[in-house]
């Protein structure tokens, strides 16, 4: 979702319960259970819970359900709020990088920038593996985002206790920090930036 949200500046598309995990596996009477139907009468069962009985407040959701619709929520806002979102795209780090060996076709990495910031999308596919190597920003990018040689401190916008050291050296930079599996991170500049 996170790859969907971010990665042009295309209208996002959430399916009918998508935000509160509606697996779609009701047996509706018309074709197999694998999605909600839009032909036949039947409940959306995670849907139900959040409407709670007109109330609208997830009061029958499971917590789960709750997470998720919630970190639906910070990433929309995320996408409305961080300018550098409707900016310029440019991949970097991962598909040709040795250095990642087969996970590499796992990973996506890029940035958002406009003249005024930048964001760094970090994104692991894989559902076991960690990266165990630093993701690399080749020294076109960082000219583009007119990062100086020294450490940058990044925050997570999808996670706000959550920092990114990012080093810039000799033009080139790398982000050392682990992405581990299945996880989406937006990363934005923080004030405290050390050189």
């Amino acid at each position: 979702m996170v790859l969907s949200a971010t990665i042009s500046n295309a209208p996002t598309m959430i399916y009918f319960g998508q935000e509160v995990g509606e697996a779609g596996v009701e047996l509706a009477g018309f074709g197999q259970p694998t999605r909600t139907s839009i032909f036949d009468y039947i409940g959306v069962p995670s849907h139900q819970r959040w409407m709670n009985n007109g109330a609208f407040d997830g009061g029958q959701s499971t917590p789960e359900e709750l997470a998720l619709r919630q970190y639906y929520q910070k990433l929309m806002n995320v996408t409305l709020t961080c300018p550098a979102l409707t900016g310029d795209m440019q991949p970097f780090g991962t598909d040709s990088d040795v250095a990642h060996g087969d996970l590499a076709s796992k990973l996506y990495c890029y940035a958002r920038y406009t003249h005024q910031e930048h964001a760094l999308v970090l994104l692991n596919f894989d559902s076991n593996r960690s990266t165990t190597q630093p993701i690399a920003l080749p020294a076109e990018l960082v000219a583009n985002l007119k990062l100086a040689d020294g450490c940058y401190i990044y925050r997570d916008l999808l996670n706000s206790n959550a920092q990114f050291e990012v080093e810039i050296r000799d033009g080139l930079g790398r982000i050392a920090h682990p992405l581990k599996p299945l996880t989406s991170h937006i990363l934005q500049l923080t004030e405290d930036t050390q050189n």
